[in-house]
């Protein structure tokens, strides 16, 4: 066994790491693997310029740092030579694009100087070189150039080594609960129960959390200073089948056809101990932020007895989840050998696409693809939604008819209501996992800006039964609880419709359905319609006599007081991320997002000027108030939101808040008309302060409706975020409070797309600055 973990009763000064091949100690893993590059010569660090590689970020900071004056006198002769080009009195031309598809003379190859100054600082903020990062805002239209020249997410011979550590050292540890607990919990005595038990910190940079603690741990619930708390649900439902060595075994045969290491014995010997899966697939069915509960049945989930496909997608998802940076790549390896092996099983034939848990791989794998933050798997991951959404569609379903209701009574036979328990859950989980892809092609659609896969008017299907029913450990329990919802209950199945016409009653309603997935269908539809109304608006605005303004209005009206209706059942018991998406939806019902993007983006000066007029004029309206105003509300909801739970869609849904706020302020303070009247723009000034993410009250109605007050989120400081009001004029202080939301929300490492949040906020701030700096340094 190598030495790269030593036990805890080593003196602490000493170091707790050493390197196998001089016996020198470190004391955090970082530093040994930095060590270890001088001995197996590893430079993974190359230059996205000139394509040289070193061993260390800092040596290749420096030489970065070398093309960077080149580059900056590049890019400002190239900007000053389009301000030159054109006039603001002649309208401008897009360059003119060759016969391969390049661009002209009025563009340059060459990525700008802030792109390679939020690249540099990325690797400098994080030990993230190897990775491949997907710039989702910002760096958008620099993606593929940056893709190209960065590595692949393969294994350095020291994360390797790390691995293996990781399969003796399990960095988590599974608590045993007696069987007096279990009988306090309601849980049947012969499942092997364990509880999931984080360390204090799994960051990406330190590795302390492979110390394995000498005493056991009297409580079942730990303080989580680097993770998102795991679910309710682990304290509800704390058994868990364990995981045996010929599974394992199974896992591994699937995907070493497809591995991503270099070669087969690597692979052998490294995959994940029986141990270390335990903790993963533990640790993946707790996690506040993967909701595996909602779809897959934990009371009938046995390891042993499942595929080894979902078993290996559940185990990806908890690697990238742990924010740990070598099971954050080993999770990418293979939800990569996934994607490949899936689609030819369902080509084998039409049997194959009504598994039940190789649909439920296929969705997972594509989640973690979809949010991994890189460019390679997301893009991978959106274009095979279409096959699940077909296996789906052919299989029937989305259609109501495909679910017949169950009928229970009080003299059935206990082995009849065991059969009829496995039947219904599986009917259950085909119905849930219908609700789960909806949940995730409308996450991404919202995040991506792109049109939804799935249509609101086919989504027919009814409504997943309550926790009540779906958490039951057993058939029996399931048996009563049946019988006494079926005594309150006004009709016997319920559907998207019925929610959306009792949406005033829900409390009634959750007593009948699963209330949270039936808020997410909702959802799911508002935005659909939503979204066709904002292509609506877009068609109106080029050709107003195309569509009536009265449609429009009415159409408007309606998802607005839908929507209204559905905050109105809000509160706080309520999870986060309802408000957070119904707050987005109304946030693009305001807002000219595609716009401003390019506006924010964009470093051609004609293209900004075209938008420049409408941007300016809405900026003064009473849609881009109410566009800030539901932005600080997302502001406000991922303020407090749980540890490590701003990832995924919710972080690019940050950004899209973040431009309202960064693009109004910035409009408004610098157009045109407040140019012409300084005088009633330092009036505005010296209004009250209008909190944005706060409660709604009379000064923010008049705000709102009158634009009366300075509007101001809640600003922030390096030590607390609570240090005053900071107004929207005042960008750079808004984006940095911005960004403290962010980092506040991880103690260690941050996920990759976190991180190109940060970046993309900061060069939508930068742009902007630029832009305003550009025009009146010309004078126009």
């Amino acid at each position: 066994m190598m030495d790269l973990w030593m036990t805890s009763d080593a003196a602490p000064s000493a170091g707790r790491y050493q390197c196998r091949h001089c016996t020198q100690r470190y004391k955090r893993s970082d530093y040994l693997a930095r060590h270890m590059r001088s001995h197996t010569k590893t430079k993974p660090y190359v230059c996205h310029v000139c394509s040289k590689a070193y061993s260390r970020v800092d040596i290749l900071a420096r030489h970065v740092a070398g093309h960077k004056v080149q580059r900056h006198r590049d890019n400002k002769r190239d900007f000053q030579q389009n301000i030159d080009s054109v006039s603001p009195n002649t309208p401008s031309h897009p360059p003119t694009m060759s016969g391969d598809g390049d661009a002209g003379q009025n563009a340059s190859p060459k990525p700008s100087s802030s792109d390679s100054n939020n690249y540099t600082a990325a690797h400098l903020d994080r030990d993230m070189a190897t990775t491949q990062d997907w710039d989702w805002g910002f760096l958008w239209s620099t993606a593929e150039q940056l893709s190209a020249s960065m590595p692949s997410i393969d294994f350095d011979s020291v994360e390797l080594e790390l691995l293996d550590a990781y399969n003796v050292n399990i960095p988590f540890q599974l608590e045993c609960l007696s069987e007096t607990q279990l009988v306090a919990n309601n849980m049947p005595t012969p499942i092997m129960s364990n509880a999931l038990s984080w360390p204090a910190s799994q960051g990406a940079s330190s590795k302390s959390h492979l110390i394995i603690s000498q005493r056991a741990t009297k409580s079942n619930s730990v303080s989580i200073t680097g993770l998102a708390t795991p679910h309710k649900f682990s304290e509800q439902f704390p058994f868990y089948r364990r995981l045996t060595t010929a599974t394992r075994d199974e896992i591994l045969t699937t995907l070493i056809g497809n591995s991503t290491f270099d070669d087969a014995p690597k692979a052998l010997t490294l995959f994940p101990s029986v141990e270390l899966l335990n903790g993963l697939l533990q640790y993946y069915m707790t996690s506040s932020v993967s909701h595996a509960s909602s779809f897959i049945h934990l009371a009938t989930f046995d390891p042993n007895n499942t595929s080894p496909e979902l078993l290996a997608a559940m185990t990806s998802s908890a690697s990238l989840l742990t924010l740990d940076h070598t099971l954050y790549k080993l999770g990418l390896a293979i939800q990569e050998s996934l994607l490949a092996t899936l689609p030819r099983y369902f080509e084998a034939g039409n049997s194959i696409t009504r598994d039940l848990e190789l649909a439920q791989a296929f969705l997972i794998t594509l989640e973690v693809g979809a949010w991994s933050g890189h460019i390679k798997n997301a893009e991978a991951a959106e274009s095979f939604l279409q096959p699940l959404l077909t296996m789906i569609r052919r299989t029937g379903r989305m259609k109501f008819a495909n679910y017949p209701p169950v009928a229970i009574h009080e003299n059935h036979s206990e082995d009849f209501i065991e059969s009829l328990w496995v039947q219904w859950v599986r009917t259950e989980c085909l119905k849930r996992l219908v609700f789960r892809v909806l949940r995730h092609d409308t996450c991404t659609s919202m995040a991506l800006q792109v049109n939804p896969m799935i249509s609101y008017a086919e989504v027919r299907l009814p409504l997943p039964s309550s926790t009540c029913l779906w958490h039951a450990p057993s058939a029996q329990k399931w048996k009563t609880a049946f019988l006494a919802q079926k005594e309150t209950a006004v009709k016997d199945v319920l559907t998207v419709e019925d929610f959306l016409d009792g949406i005033a009653g829900q409390s009634t309603l959750g007593q009948l359905v699963d209330i949270d997935v039936a808020r997410d269908a909702v959802l799911s539809r508002c935005w659909s319609l939503s979204w066709e109304y904002i292509q609506m608006r877009w068609l109106q605005k080029q050709s107003p006599q195309r569509l009536s303004s009265m449609i429009m209005t009415l159409r408007y009206e309606e998802l607005s007081e839908l929507l209204r209706n559905f905050h109105s059942t809000l509160n706080t018991a309520h999870p986060l991320g309802a408000e957070m998406k119904a707050n987005h939806i109304q946030l693009h019902l305001h807002m000219p997002f595609q716009e401003l993007k390019i506006f924010v983006e964009t470093r051609t000066f004609y293209q900004t000027e075209k938008v420049y007029p409408m941007l300016d004029e809405w900026s003064r309206s009473e849609p881009a108030r109410r566009s800030v105003w539901y932005a600080g509300q997302m502001i406000r909801i991922a303020a407090s939101a749980p540890q490590a739970t701003l990832r995924g869609p919710a972080a690019l849904m940050m950004y899209h808040a973040s431009l309202a706020l960064l693009g109004y302020g910035t409009l408004y303070w610098n157009g045109i008309e407040t140019a012409k009247h300084a005088e009633n723009s330092t009036e505005a000034r010296r209004g009250q302060f209008v909190r944005l993410d706060g409660a709604l009250d009379t000064r923010v109605e008049e705000f709102l409706q009158f634009g009366q007050g300075t509007p101001c989120i809640q600003g922030s400081t390096n030590t607390c975020f609570d240090a005053g009001e900071v107004s929207l004029e005042y960008g750079s202080k808004v984006a940095g409070s911005i960004i403290k939301i962010f980092r506040g929300n991880y103690q260690d490492g941050k996920p990759p797309i976190v991180e190109q949040m940060v970046r993309s906020i900061t060069g939508a701030q930068e742009s902007l600055n630029e832009y305003f700096s550009r025009v009146s340094a010309r004078g126009y």
